[in-house]
């Protein structure tokens, strides 16, 4: 690539760059559940125009959002029936399941983008990167939100238990273990970066033929 082509391409690079940007403040925001969660990562992963589902990842939300309905359920029905341990250990499989099925969803779209690179121009590395920057969000609050019902229910049973003390440490460690769920999506996240601009490049290349 000559030194005109490059300096060319170099603003659609920045733009891909620029998606990723991510700010360590956004970890403290404040957690909304303004979205409807479904629609944003179906949509966000339709647009990709790529042979990609969000099913899997929609089926954990589902079923983790069922568990927290039944738990509450129950806690009002029987209070001091839902064991801490057991609140715990679900919350924890299920934000690792999230997390798991997103970053599986990560590998599936850059062997997409690498070994379909004729195809996958149709739509372009820019309007992919907002697309699966937007997905990965909506992932992202989903794993607070997770978070903070799960809590609820250990702050349930911490008032129905004997030993509230460790009630509470358990709620403590559930926020730490989200932190990290969290911190590892985003880094996954970081290395869409470089396939993105690669194919930003295979776009220009394919304008000139």
């Amino acid at each position: 690539m000559s030194e005109d082509e490059l300096n060319g391409v170099k603003p659609l690079l920045r733009a891909v760059e620029e998606v990723f940007h991510i700010d360590e403040n956004d970890a403290d925001d404040e957690v909304t559940e303004g979205l409807d969660f479904k629609s944003e990562v179906v949509e966000n992963v339709r647009s990709l125009n790529l042979p990609l589902t969000a099913d899997k990842i929609v089926r954990c939300q589902d079923k983790t959002k069922e568990w927290i309905t039944a738990c509450v359920q129950e806690q009002d029905d029987s209070p001091g029936s839902k064991d801490a341990v057991d609140i715990y250990t679900t919350a924890i499989s299920s934000m690792a399941e999230l997390t798991a099925r997103t970053v599986e969803l990560f590998h599936k779209f850059t062997e997409l983008l690498l070994h379909q690179a004729e195809q996958a121009i149709e739509t372009s590395s820019l309007v992919r990167a907002q697309c699966v920057r937007k997905m990965t969000d909506a992932v992202l609050e989903e794993i607070s939100v997770i978070a903070t019902h799960f809590a609820g229910c250990l702050n349930t049973a911490a008032d129905d238990s004997d030993s509230p003390d460790s009630v509470s440490s358990l709620i403590t460690t559930l926020y730490l273990d989200s932190s990290t769920s969290a911190d590892y999506l985003r880094n996954s996240l970081k290395l869409l970066r470089p396939v993105l601009q690669l194919s930003s490049l295979d776009e220009k290349n394919a304008s000139k033929i």
